[in-house]
């Protein structure tokens, strides 16, 4: 078996190596160094999503988690809360989800919106 980690270094298990296949790995291996790595995401709770808006009755604890701050457990709280009050009437109700105080409610508040109900 033949492991090619994105750090570039080649693992042969059990001796199964041939010499067009070890040719054949590096090969690969060295194109996929040389090739440009495209810029990594911001990992869920860590700022870098400026243009992330999301309405905040219909988001999901995944999308949630990806705002400033957020964590799973903050986004499963926003979740919970907002199906016990039956939706958030105004972007402020989110203040009275533990965990969600004033300083974090300003990270997130351009990240959220509220749409009107028809």
């Amino acid at each position: 078996m033949y492991l090619v980690p994105f750090s570039g270094r080649v693992a042969i298990h059990r001796g199964e190596a041939t010499t067009v296949g070890v040719l054949a790995l590096l090969y690969l291996a060295s194109f996929l160094i040389s090739a440009r790595k495209p810029a990594p995401l911001p990992a869920p709770g860590e700022p870098g999503f400026p243009g992330l808006v999301l309405e905040a009755n219909r988001a999901t604890v995944t999308e949630l988690s990806a705002l400033p701050g957020i964590g799973p457990r903050s986004a499963a709280r926003i979740v919970e809360r907002r199906e016990a009050r039956g939706g958030f009437q105004r972007l402020e109700d989110l203040l009275l989800v533990p965990g969600i105080g004033p300083d974090r409610f300003d990270r997130i508040r351009e990240h959220l919106r509220i749409e009107p109900r028809p």
